[in-house]
Parts: structure tokens; sequence; C-alpha cells
């Protein structure tokens, strides 16, 4: 791990942070201690964007509630805004159909997503309601009754589709399907959030959306500062000038990021941002 005491920390420029597990608590709440550092990091003239898997309905909340203007990189880098949406990457709709093949085989919940709503192949209630309302698909939705209907709807929105998670409870399942994903060396694949597998196209992640939303704001990558906790946030920590990974990081993660902070029940950005801002 790099010494941080060498680090200049007066060369940040562009802050971005994840949501779930990392700005959020176990509960989906945003602790007000890392309300309080945002506005510190705000106050140093630093740019704070989110960066998540979801999609912008989705982190539009956190905008108002930290105090930040709307920089984002959405949607695991297949959206960045930038007050308005500044790129888009749309899935091609074979590749979104070989998702929908593989979800099948697992008679798993789907979600399309595209810049505004999610589609998905099953209604939703009780634990599964409250995971996915509160967490990394938050959003509007466009509910199927199965499959066939879902890939109907698939080819109406063919030219919106920018990104797929699946949801699967049982353990077994879910890694043969996430390794089934891996394997058709198509997608970036990685774990977002509990139960859930996020699927882009090959070459699209958050690291690519920071560097996008970096070089448009005119921000060298070595005065860019990454937090992030799950597989999705690996490329991300890794490019960032100063990587963070949380205390309740995953290990990949924990090894790229140059500090570890403390985890997100216990305001692991608020030190971070103290840390380094």
């Amino acid at each position: 791990m790099v010494n941080t005491e060498i680090i200049n920390t007066n060369m940040i420029g562009l802050l971005c942070i994840d949501i779930d597990g990392t700005l959020l608590d176990s509960r989906k709440e945003l602790p007000r201690e890392n309300v309080e550092a945002v506005h510190y990091a705000l106050e140093k003239g630093v740019i704070v964007a989110i960066a998540s898997g979801r999609s912008v309905p989705g982190i539009e909340p956190l905008f108002s509630q930290l105090g930040i203007k709307r920089n984002g990189v959405c949607l695991n880098g297949g959206l960045i805004l930038s007050e308005r949406i500044i790129q888009k990457t749309i899935m091609e709709e074979e590749l979104v159909m070989k998702i929908i093949g593989q979800a099948e085989i697992y008679n798993s919940q789907i979600f399309l997503s595209t810049a505004e709503l999610n589609l998905t192949n099953r209604e939703m209630s009780g634990e599964v309601k409250e995971l996915v309302e509160k967490g990394s698909l938050r959003s509007d939705y466009v509910y199927c009754r199965d499959f066939n209907e879902l890939r109907t709807q698939a080819h109406r929105y063919r030219n919106e589709i920018i990104k797929a998670a699946i949801k699967e409870f049982d353990e077994d399942n879910y890694g043969l399907l996430k390794q089934s994903l891996i394997d058709m060396n198509l997608f970036h694949v990685a774990k977002s959030d509990t139960f859930f597998v996020d699927i882009n196209p090959k070459g699209n992640n958050k690291g690519n959306g920071v560097a996008a939303l970096a070089r448009h704001l005119a921000i060298p990558l070595e005065n860019v500062m990454c937090i992030g906790d799950n597989e999705n946030d690996l490329e991300m920590v890794e490019l960032a000038g100063v990587g963070v990974a949380m205390g309740n990081a995953v290990e990949p993660v924990k090894g790229a990021a140059v500090y570890v902070t403390g985890d997100h029940d216990h305001a692991g950005v608020a030190e971070a941002i103290y840390r380094f801002l």
C-alpha cells in the first residue's frame, strides 16, 4: 500500500463516492457525519460526484441531501452526468437478449436499466421490494409478467438500455450465473450489492466513467479521489490518484486502494475525506 504521508492532500479536485456500502450505512441511510464531511470538501473547492450502479432517479435525492451539483457516474459508467447527460453507452440488443437468457435459466429476477427506468420480469413485494427500493436499483419500473414479455419490452427500449442487473438469492445459483456471464467474455460483470450482479458491455465500468467525468471537468486523474467498497468500484479505485476502500470493502478493492478507511456503519467516507482533504 502507498505511504499516504507522501500524498499531496491539496491536489484533490474531484471526489467520486459510491453509494451502497459506502456513502450509505447498512440500513441504506445517509449518516450525518458523511453529509458534514461532503460540505467540508465543497468548502475546500472540491467537486463532489456520485459514482454508482444506480440510474439517475436512484441518485437524484442525494444531490439535494448532500448539497452538491448534478455530477454523477451512473449505471457503472454507462451514463455520465454533469448537470446534463454528457455521455451515454447503449447496450446492444443482442447482448441484452443473451443476459435475459441466462437469467431465465435460473429463473432469476432481472432488471434492465435505461437512464430513467428499469424493466423487470416480475412484481416485487416484501423483502425484495424493500431491498430494491432502498438499494442500487431505486427507480421507476416497468413490470413484465414473464421473460417473454420482458423480451418484447427490451426490444421496445432497445435504443435506451444501458445496464442489466440480476438478483439471485440462492448462493450456488448466484455463483453459477455470474460465472456463465463472465465466461461469455462479452460483459463487465461485478457484484454491486447484496444478491446483485451488475452487467455492462465489456470495457464499460466506473473507472472509465470517472475518467470521462474528470476529462469533461478538465481535472487530471492524479487529482481524483474515489471511495468504494464492492467489485464494481474496483476500476475507479485503481485509477484514482487517491483510491480509498471502505473497511467493509471486498479484498480486491482493498488491495487496489492507497488507504482503507472505516466501514460504512462508522462513517468511513467522512474519515477518508478529513484524512485527505
